[in-house]
């Protein structure tokens, strides 16, 4: 015998593998040693194993009668029943748990026999809402009943006494929940100190569990052996040579260090020359190179682009793409949905400009013709620009212009790039759970559809404005932040830190995905047990994300720091308002308006199945953002997840709360402006998120289907519920939004389409761009929106009755892009409501004569004034006696 540790070490490894054989594989010496040298385990070990053939004998030797038979028959059959039973009924349970919840959410949305006023709808659903939510948590428990019960004997009795321990704290957070519910919608004297209770119960109730678990923790390291007479030696101290690391500076190549050296000459260049609110057009290119450079300096350092790029094309080619034929048709059906929804008729609907439209047709325009190239479009509070420049090229595409259509055009593609996106990400956050490829497919083709013809997604698609991009950027992140929350792998944070950085360029409610991002990586901290090295990684990998998406974000960091007033303009008046403007009355302002904050989630939260956005652009009055299908899903979803989390401890299924709370932030705290909670366009981050939630017990009653039914029947009737509720809920909306959201959008809008024909048309008769006014009242038309319609750029010849004789002056004696003619006629365009202006113009010009023009509404329709050619000397006559 030695005393080598090393070759200790190696005998107690052989036998404990001996151990885990079965007794037919171990020869005589293995086990005469495994009795030597542990006796009592090898007893309990193999004990059981030597009586069974005696056992198996009796069994061969005298065969059952037929009472025993009949028995053991009747036991197969009772547990192949209940087995059966249990399917069906959770079957039958998701079914109606679905019905009550679509009840629920057609009567939340009133109705001529149910009053919305007071929320009296919203008390008539609930508790239809309330059964279908139990529901479908009595459901997820019938089907897991079995494994509850073994995982329930297979606990020793510390464990048992630990989860008994545990409710007391799961009933303080379930109190907890409900009594912040409450303080919604509870009077603005009550609504903050019920907030605080329940905020300090959940605190309360979180230190009682962690308090419970060290407990536990403690007493079982302090547990005495499971046979008091038995000695427990202790194991021998094993010295195992490790090699000596070299310093990790040492496994840097030359080349990364070269890289590491441009990639800070770069960025420096970028910063240094992103003065001023401009950017150059080859420090744009030198910002972009900078980008690629860092997201090389942190990559693994045996990263190879050229073997990364080898190993996906082969994971690619070892894909059989036959087995998957029938989701790959889905996807491309689901897609040709979503492209026919946000396309068909995009020239039409909608129809008219607004103000916003104007200014973001006007600043790609700038970029593309007059090399404007600012940082960050500080006109009208503010907006980033990434979405400003692609529009620039696309309307400067042949066929297209810089107009509506190419607006909504570049919205629209947003939105059609963004359903892959949504995809890949269902596939890849439950792929990730339990590794079964054709369940991740079964809810990302769930997710695909029920996005695909959704309201929300699709008006911000053909809306025109930039609000579409966060729908793009916001699932882009995700899938990679999902891979590095489990895998916390360099490359996935890397790839999501780069699309945060364009995230963040592109619209301002991205700016909360950044705190998103940290209490995730919290969270996943939390939910899982690491070694202290694991998390040192964890957050060495934020840095890493954090790092990159600077390096994206750096030209818009040093606008920040040269005008951080004009950066920071549309958040804070949404929130402060034009008042607060110390940082004392702006926390004196949160104070006080807290229970405004509360009000606002409960109205954020009542956009499933009760009210929406007031206003016009984006939605119409007394319409909830979701049709009663999704809604329902969405209220079954929640019961869902939290059946998931009490199943699983991954990360991302407990960091989704946190993401769903962070991206409906931005539109609660909308204090200022609480007449726009909730808010489609500030709120849209949520879309992803909710309607994952949404898709996953779509996909779960598919499933359930198709494993209760035979076969083939069980595969076409899974399908066919699927695209009934897909296609129901696509007809909704697209009856919605094609009806009742274009009659509201259009009885609201200017007439800025007819009032351009008109334009247009008097100038290729007799007119003259110059020799055209827009007589302006308040809450009217914008004149440059009308040129927009004729076909003009920067049309200004707009204004107020008493500027219109300084507007004819300036058009004659100092001619610029609009030039006033006097050898053609003179048009004034007025409002219908306007009483003054044809007063006036029929004392200027009395040989004059007016016309009214119907427009798409009876309350839209507006006048012209058209005065015949003045000649020279007349307009000098004018102009001396108004405009001099």
């Amino acid at each position: 015998m030695t005393d080598d540790p090393a070759q200790l070490g190696n005998t107690e490894s052989t036998a404990d593998a001996n151990l885990e054989k079965s007794l037919e594989d171990l020869t005589v010496a293995q086990l005469l040693g495994l009795l030597i040298r542990k006796p009592m385990a090898t007893k309990r070990r193999f004990q059981p194993a030597a009586a069974a053939p005696a056992l198996l004998s009796e069994a061969a030797t005298s065969p059952p009668s037929s009472t025993q038979a009949a028995g053991l028959a009747g036991d197969w059959q009772r547990r192949a029943g209940r087995l059966l039973q249990e399917k069906h009924l959770q079957l039958l349970l998701y079914l109606a748990a679905l019905l009550f919840a679509y009840i629920g959410s057609v009567y939340g949305r009133g109705s001529p026999e149910i009053s919305r006023a007071n929320y009296y709808s919203m008390e008539v659903a609930a508790p239809y809402l309330w059964a279908g939510f139990l529901l479908w948590l009595l459901a997820e428990l019938v089907g897991n009943w079995q494994a509850l019960r073994t995982g329930w004997r297979r606990l020793d009795a510390a464990d048992r006494w630990r989860w008994l321990a545990r409710i007391a704290p799961a009933l303080i957070w379930v109190n907890a929940v409900f009594m912040l519910g409450t303080s919604l919608n509870a009077p603005t004297d009550e609504s903050v100190p019920m907030a605080a209770v329940a905020l300090l119960r959940m605190a309360i109730g979180g230190v009682a569990w962690l308090g419970i678990n060290l407990m536990f923790r403690f007493f079982r390291g302090r547990q005495p052996p499971l046979n008091p007479g038995e000695a427990v030696d202790d194991p021998p101290l094993i010295h195992q040579r490790q090699p000596l690391r070299l310093p990790i500076w040492r496994d840097i190549s030359p080349l990364r260090a070269v890289t590491f050296g441009i990639a800070c000459l770069c960025s420096l260049h970028v910063w240094e020359d992103s003065t001023g609110n401009y950017i150059p057009l080859n420090t744009i290119q030198v910002w972009f190179v900078a980008a690629l450079l860092w997201c090389c300096v942190f990559a693994p350092l045996r990263w190879n682009i050229f073997d990364s790029a080898s190993k996906t094309i082969d994971h690619w080619r070892r894909i059989r793409w036959r087995n998957y034929r029938g989701v790959i048709i889905a996807f491309a059906l689901l897609m040709l949905l979503g492209f026919s929804f946000r396309y068909d008729m995009l020239d039409q609907h909608p129809r008219y400009l607004y103000g916003d439209l104007v200014e973001k047709i006007q600043d790609a325009h700038k970029i593309y013709y007059h090399d404007d190239y600012r940082i960050f479009m500080e006109n009208i509070g503010g907006r980033e620009p990434l979405h400003f420049y692609l529009l620039s090229v696309l309307a400067s595409q042949e066929g297209m212009n810089f107009d509506h259509f190419a607006l909504k055009s570049m919205t629209a593609l947003w939105s059609i790039l963004a359903l892959p996106l949504m995809f890949w990400l269902a596939v890849e956050a439950f792929y990730g759970l339990k590794r079964e490829r054709r369940w991740s497919l079964i809810v990302g083709l769930a997710m695909l559809g029920l996005v695909a013809g959704s309201f929300w997604h699709v008006m911000l698609g053909r809306q025109g404005l930039r609000t579409g991009v966060t729908s793009f950027w916001t699932p882009a992140i995700m899938i990679f932040f999902v891979r590095a929350l489990r895998s916390n792998r360099r490359v996935n944070f890397i790839l999501a830190g780069l699309c945060l950085g364009f995230g963040l360029i592109s619209y301002q409610a991205m700016r909360m995905m950044p705190a998103s991002i940290v209490a995730g990586v919290l969270i996943a901290l939390l939910v899982r047990r690491y070694s202290w090295r694991e998390r040192a990684s964890y957050l060495l990998n934020l840095a890493v994300l954090a790092t990159v998406a600077f390096t994206v974000f750096m030209p818009i960091m040093r606008y920040w720091t040269e005008y951080p007033e004009d950066y920071m303009r549309r958040t804070s008046t949404r929130i402060f308002g034009d008042m607060p403007t110390s940082p004392e009355e702006r926390t004196e302002f949160l104070l006080e308006n807290g229970a405004r904050l509360l009000k606002n989630w409960h109205d954020q939260l009542l956009m499933v199945h009760y009210n929406g956005e007031a206003t016009f652009i984006s939605s119409a009055p007394d319409k909830p953002h979701f049709d009663p299908l999704v809604a329902a899903l969405i209220t079954l979803g929640v019961a869902a997840w939290i059946a998931l989390m009490a199943k699983t401890r991954d990360q991302f299924v407990w960091y989704m709360p946190a993401f769903l709370f962070f991206a409906m932030l931005p539109s609660a705290l909308a204090l200022s402006f609480s007449i726009e909670v909730p808010s489609l366009t500030r709120g849209n981050t949520a879309i992803t998120p909710l309607y994952l939630i949404a898709a996953l017990p779509l996909a779960l009653i598919c499933r359930q289907i198709y494993r209760c039914l035979p076969k083939r029947l069980g595969w076409l009737a899974g399908v066919g519920f699927g695209a009934l509720v897909i296609l129901a809920s696509n007809e909704y909306n697209a009856d919605y939004y094609f009806g009742y959201f274009t009659d509201n959008f259009n009885a609201s809008s200017h007439p800025y389409v007819e009032v351009g024909n008109v334009l247009r048309g008097f100038v290729e008769s007799d007119g003259a761009f110059g020799n055209a006014f827009v007589v302006a009242i308040p809450h009217w038309l914008d004149h440059r929106a009308v040129g927009i319609e004729a076909g003009v750029m920067y049309f200004d010849n707009g204004g107020f009755i008493n500027n219109i004789p300084w507007l004819i002056r300036r058009n004659f004696l100092s001619p610029g892009s609009w030039t006033l003619v006097p050898q053609r006629d003179l048009l004034f365009i007025y409002a219908n409501a306007d009483l003054e202006t044809p007063q006036v113009l029929a004392e200027w010009f009395p040989q004059g004569r007016s016309l009214f023009i119907e427009a798409h509404h009876p309350n839209r329709g507006f006048y012209i004034y058209r005065v015949p050619a003045l000649g020279a000397q007349g307009i000098n006559d004018f102009i001396d006696q108004y405009a001099s």
